[in-house]
C-alpha cells in the first residue's frame, strides 16, 4: 500500500506542476504534428476526431534476457526479426485507441478527462506483460504458463517546449496476479532538417505480485528446465523492483505518406530478478528500423 501512495504522490505532484505552468505561460493551442512526427510517447491530445494508421515492414535485432525466447537465446546473441508494423492513433469523442512505432507499451485503449496545452489526463487501459508458455517455446514446455495480464490505470503528460514528461499508475485489472506498475518518462523531440530526431529515459516499477507471478519459480519448475552453460538451478522468489531504460530514435518522411524509422533502447532488468532461472542476463536491448505507408 504504502508504493502505491507514493506513486499516486508522485503523479499528483506532475499534475500540480502542470498546473502551475499552465498559470505561467500563456494559453496557445498546441501545434499540429504529422504522423512522421509521432514520438513513442503519447503524442499530445487533439480535440477534432479522427486519425491516422501506418503499415509498413518492422526489422529488428534483440538482445533478450529470458530464457528460453526464442529457444535459441543465449547471452550475447542478436536475435533477429522481421514483421509486419502497425501505428497510429484514432480518437472520437475522448475515447482513443493508440499504438506507436516502437512503444513498449503496445496497443492503449483510453479516454481523455483533462486536455490543456500543457497537461493531459487520461484513463487507460493496455497490456503490461505477454503471455508465457511451452506454447511459446519447448524449453518452457513443463513450467506454469504465466498468462498475459490487462492493465488499467491513469496517465499524466505534460508538455513544456520540445520536452514531454510522462507517468502512468496502473494495477491488474485482469485479476491475473492483482500487482501494481508505476512509470515515469521524460522525452525530448527535436528537428534537425527533415529529421525528427528523440531522446527518452525512464523507469518502470513493478510490485512483489507482479514479479512473483512472471519470475518467481517452484521447486517443480526448476527441476524442468533445461539450462545452457550448465547453470545450476535454485528456487527463487522475485521482488519488487524497478527497471529503468533510455531510448534514442529518428524518424525520416520520404516522401507525404512514406515514412522511415528507427530507434534503439536499453533496459537494465532489477537486481531483485537477477536469480531467477527464467533470465539469463540483466540487460535487454532492441533495434528497431521500419519502413511504412501513412493512411
Amino acid at each position: 500500500m504504502t508504493s502505491i501512495a507514493q506513486c499516486l504522490a508522485v503523479v499528483m505532484l506532475m499534475l500540480a506542476s502542470a498546473w502551475s505552468l499552465a498559470d505561467s505561460q500563456p494559453q496557445t493551442a498546441s501545434p499540429d504534428s504529422s504522423p512522421a512526427d509521432a514520438p513513442t510517447l503519447a503524442s499530445a491530445p487533439r480535440e477534432e476526431n479522427g486519425g491516422y494508421l501506418e503499415v509498413g515492414v518492422l526489422a529488428g535485432l534483440r538482445k533478450s534476457p529470458y530464457f528460453g525466447l526464442p529457444e535459441d537465446n543465449a547471452p550475447e546473441v542478436l536475435q533477429p526479426s522481421l514483421s509486419l508494423s502497425l501505428a497510429g492513433r484514432y480518437q472520437y469523442e475522448g475515447l482513443f485507441a493508440e499504438g506507436y512505432f516502437g512503444s513498449a507499451e503496445g496497443l492503449v485503449l483510453g479516454a481523455n478527462l483533462l486536455n490543456q496545452a500543457l497537461v493531459s489526463l487520461d484513463l487507460v487501459a493496455m497490456q503490461g506483460h505477454p503471455s508465457v508458455s511451452g506454447k511459446d517455446s519447448n524449453l518452457l514446455s513443463e513450467i506454469r504458463p504465466r498468462r498475459g495480464d490487462l492493465l488499467g490505470g491513469v496517465r499524466s503528460t505534460l508538455h513544456y517546449g520540445d520536452l514531454i514528461a510522462q507517468a502512468h499508475l496502473l494495477h491488474d485489472i485482469s485479476q491475473v496476479h492483482n500487482g501494481n506498475v508505476f512509470g515515469m518518462k521524460l522525452g525530448i523531440n527535436q528537428l534537425v532538417g527533415n529529421w525528427n530526431l528523440h531522446a527518452l529515459v525512464g523507469a518502470n516499477y513493478r510490485s512483489r505480485a507482479v514479479a512473483d507471478y512472471y519470475f518467481s519459480l517452484s521447486e517443480r519448475e526448476i527441476a524442468s528446465l533445461i539450462y545452457i552453460e550448465n547453470k545450476v538451478p535454485e528456487a527463487f522468489r522475485a521482488e519488487a523492483g524497478w527497471t529503468p531504460m533510455f531510448e534514442l530514435g529518428a524518424s525520416y518522411p520520404l516522401s507525404e505518406r512514406w515514412v522511415f524509422r528507427s530507434l534503439f533502447r536499453y533496459q537494465q532488468l532489477p537486481e531483485q530478478w537477477s536469480g531467477s532461472a527464467l533470465l539469463i542476463d540483466d540487460v535487454d536491448q532492441e533495434f528497431l528500423t521500419s519502413l511504412s505507408y501513412v493512411f
